[in-house]
């Protein structure tokens, strides 16, 4: 069985592969394939997670391989993938999944299963290389049901990892003699239903403006058409609340549109329970003092910036010239 983690990287991201080789030689253990220091570190938490759980961390010299070498690896996320590659390695749990799984989640050194950034956009982006089983942890199960497709396995511990790769039938949920639950659902005739959601019923909207007929018309073009729009006037007149009211005159996205804005979330560790739930536009109003790079996304690890924050929603800029010139002109470009 291959093993896949994920390195949220820009937008889609990029699966990695693990690989772990065991020899008989000097006890130690090296992880190769640019890995950063929180993957370094990955040795000592899955060194005691494992015992921890029952499992025995193998007396022998271990090289984990991090495939492509030359994209950068950062993050905790990767520590169950490799967990559960040396697990596969060394015959410590029997597996009847042909093929290729997905595993991203982060270790607690008790052997308990933390979520990791990006989980959406890793299945999203595993199964269209073809591949339909994921082992998350069990918090990040509602982010990975988000995308509706493939075979999920949310635990809790290490511990659960014999049930998950035993084959356990869909849509049961398995309790261990430590109580532990596994969960393990096929989504793939999952239907897709449009949430109704409360946020326009509680969102500013514009019965709460007197007059300004013009700037109330102006504003129903813009959302309907999906144009931009500039609010210029004296201090008080009312531009900031015509623009934080357009919310309410957005339609419902598609579903497509929802798993883009979740994905994009997701991937810059700021997905929850209410961006899943919800088909309303994102609204993002940053401060004039952001940074390009808060702004247009990117830095040392390509992360969303406030422009792919508010993709299919809303980007207000209050104050527009009081932001940096380089930030205007990246915009406009």
């Amino acid at each position: 069985m291959n093993v896949l983690s994920f390195v949220p990287l820009g937008f889609d991201g990029e699966l990695v592969s693990v690989e772990v080789d065991l020899r008989h030689g000097l006890p130690g253990t090296e992880i190769v394939g640019l890995p950063g220091a929180a993957v370094r570190e990955a040795r000592e938490r899955i060194r005691v997670a494992l015992a921890n759980s029952g499992f025995v961390y193998p007396p022998l010299k271990i090289l984990v391989n991090l495939s492509p070498a030359d994209v950068p690896k950062f993050g905790a996320g990767f520590d169950l993938a490799i967990a559960v590659a040396l697990l596969c390695r060394s015959g410590q749990i029997p597996s009847v999944i042909e093929g290729t799984t997905l595993a991203i989640g982060e270790l607690l050194l008790d052997g308990r299963v933390r979520p990791a950034r990006g989980v959406l956009s890793a299945v999203a982006v595993a199964y269209r290389s073809g591949i339909t089983h994921f082992t998350v942890a069990r918090e990040g199960f509602r982010e990975a049901q988000s995308f509706g497709k493939g075979r999920i396995a949310a635990i809790s511990h290490l511990r659960d990892l014999r049930h998950a790769f035993l084959g356990a039938p869909a849509k049961q949920e398995i309790s261990d003699e430590h109580g532990i639950e596994t969960v393990c659902v096929e989504l793939s005739s999952v239907k897709h239903k449009s949430v109704a959601s409360a946020a326009t019923d509680i969102a500013p909207n514009y019965r709460e403006m007197r007059g300004r007929p013009v700037l109330k018309r102006a504003c129903e073009i813009a959302a309907a058409g999906r144009h931009n729009l500039l609010l210029s006037g004296p201090p008080g007149c009312g531009k900031t609340m015509a623009a934080e009211r357009l919310f309410g005159l957005c339609p419902d996205l598609s579903h497509e549109q929802a798993v883009e804005v979740a994905r994009i979330y997701s991937t810059a560790g700021l997905f929850q329970q209410e961006i899943r739930d919800s088909r309303r536009p994102p609204v993002r109003a940053p401060h004039h003092t952001a940074s390009s790079e808060g702004m247009i996304g990117g830095g040392r690890y390509l992360a969303p910036g406030e422009l792919s924050l508010a993709h299919n929603g809303i980007l207000i800029l209050d104050e527009a010239p009081e932001f940096r010139r380089s930030v205007l002109q990246g915009l406009r470009e």
